[in-house]
């Protein structure tokens, strides 16, 4: 920005002294084909310009919202822009990009200067179209609101600049307080669902202005979008919800009976695959004492995907190590339920044992465990990813894979199998270096997989006959060299003599060079 085209451009948003006309298709769609999240911050702040023009001549050209919600992120517009004219020219449009308000909030937070502006200009701009039921400002409003919020909340921020953040915090509630008490307004509940959580978690938080000002009015609100929403078993109400429940004031937590907490559980179950749903149900999960959790987890047995979706949340999260003791009988069970079920996708059964055996500490028993792995190779599932389990499961549970060795020998031949159907390269090369990693954990406990090394050097040299793939061929050759690393003398024997004629003179060839090249003599060769 310091350079002379910087500067010159700087000094010309300034002085308002460009006029630009109105673009045409054929310009925005230059402008369109341009990487301008990656231009220099100087061509992008002429970018930003040039669009930020276009909003007091274009009629609504849908181009531009999404041309402005790309480019806006990081921008330096607003040190020569005010924050009040930009937003409300955007309001004065129509347009249904749903990025372009949540990104134009999230920069208008970042410096104080513009929380300043919006301060000044809040009551003369904003108010009057919210409290007219204009969607459009009260979205941007409680968009603006929910930044805002982190803003007071983040430990982090300078004092004079969390001070205006309330301060304008405090102005958007006290309007969004007078539209939820409209009847008229009913297609705005769900959004006030939004500033209902933001409000609770700034006015309530420790030191907050509701520990000095009183919380009747927030009560009164809280409760109205509350049961309002609650009553149309809208998920909105899930995102007051969550926050009613972490604040710490008793007349704010009054507000939530144990009816409405069945109710809002009954929502969340039936949207348990939204964010807003999945986060209700991991609070009543921990939250929950052993005789509340052990009926929540009777009410999500009686249906396959719910119970599907539950263990999800269950093996993504992070439990105390009581919670985990409590909650594991459901999720063995889950898992022994899922896996067999016939109408639950193959991609959903992967995704449960890929984070079965990653989890730290185990989720479920050993046994469970083997039996997951088990069902991939019985209901052939396999794939890349598939392999990649059996490699995760020898990473993380040594011990116990050693002890079911006959289980992975017998995945890394249904995954060699795979490699002469008509995958593409980079499917059949993943499968490799899954394979090459599972035979260099092998190496490390020749104890262990000494005894089996030589049939799976037969396996890997078969199939080497047939890749025609290099970086794959070269990938299993060297899955090859970690095995033979295992294969004595009597194996080499062994192998020489049980080998077909093609295959056995390529297993003389890859010796040699295993010899020659890899093995470790302790010798300067």
């Amino acid at each position: 920005l310091q350079s002379d085209l910087g500067l010159y451009i700087q000094s010309l948003i300034k002085e308002g002294s460009v006029k630009v006309a109105e673009l045409g298709c054929e310009e925005l769609g230059r402008l369109e084909k341009l990487r301008l999240e990656a231009l220099p911050p100087v061509i992008r702040l002429a970018v930003s310009y040039l669009l930020y023009s276009q909003l007091e001549t274009t009629k609504g050209d849908g181009k531009i919202f999404d041309l402005l919600s790309r480019n806006l992120e990081d921008t330096n517009l607003f040190r020569y822009v005010n924050a009040v004219d930009f937003s409300m020219k955007l309001m004065s449009k129509e347009f249904s990009s749903t990025t372009l308000t949540p990104m134009l909030t999230a920069e208008l937070v970042k410096y104080t200067k513009m929380i300043n502006e919006l301060n000044e200009g809040f009551q003369s701009n904003f108010q009057d179209g919210m409290l007219a039921g204009n969607l459009r400002y009260i979205e941007f409003s409680i968009c603006l609101l929910e930044d805002l919020a982190k803003v007071v909340l983040d430990s982090n921020v300078a004092e004079e600049k969390r001070s205006v953040a309330e301060i304008l915090a405090k102005s958007i509630s006290k309007v969004l307080w007078k539209v939820g008490k409209k009847e008229e307004l009913d297609a705005a509940f769900p959004l006030l669902a939004k500033s209902g959580a933001s409000i609770l978690r700034i006015y309530c938080r420790p030191g907050g202005p509701a520990h000095q000002e009183g919380v009747s009015k927030l009560a009164r609100f809280s409760r109205r979008v509350f049961d309002h929403l609650l009553g149309r078993e809208d998920i909105a109400a899930l995102d007051i919800m969550n926050a009613i429940v972490e604040v710490d004031i008793d007349e704010i937590r009054s507000i939530v009976t144990e009816e409405h907490r069945q109710t809002a559980l009954s929502i969340a179950i039936g949207n348990a695959s939204t964010s807003e749903g999945s986060a209700f149900i991991l609070k009543t999960l921990k939250n929950s004492n052993a005789a509340e959790l052990q009926s929540f987890l009777q009410t999500c047995s009686s249906n396959i995907q719910m119970r599907l979706t539950v263990l999800n949340i269950i093996l993504r999260a992070k439990f105390l190590a009581d919670d985990k003791l409590m909650l594991k009988p459901f999720v063995e069970k889950s898992v022994s339920r899922v896996l067999v079920d016939p109408d639950i996708r193959p991609t959903a059964k992967l995704e449960i044992v890929q984070l079965l055996v990653s989890a730290a500490p185990a989720a479920v028993s050993s046994s469970v465990e083997v039996f997951a792995l088990g069902c991939l190779l019985d209901q052939r599932i396999l794939s890349a990813n598939s392999i990649r389990c059996f490699a995760t499961f020898m990473g993380s549970r040594p011990n116990i894979s050693s002890r079911n060795i006959p289980l992975i020998c017998s995945a890394v031949r249904h995954h060699i199998d795979l490699l002469d159907s008509n995958l593409d390269a980079d499917e059949t090369l993943g499968i490799c270096n899954a394979i090459q990693q599972i035979t260099g954990m092998a190496k490390r406990r020749k104890e262990d997989w000494g005894n089996v090394a030589p049939y799976l050097v037969a396996d890997f040299l078969n199939s080497l006959l047939s890749i025609k793939i290099p970086k794959v061929k070269s990938t299993l050759l060297l899955a090859t060299y970690n095995l033979l690393d295992l294969v004595d003398n009597f194996g080499h024997e062994y192998l020489s003599t049980n080998l077909p004629a093609s295959t056995n003179e390529l297993f003389k060839i890859t010796l040699q060079n295993h010899k020659a090249n890899y093995k470790f003599t302790g010798r300067d060769v």
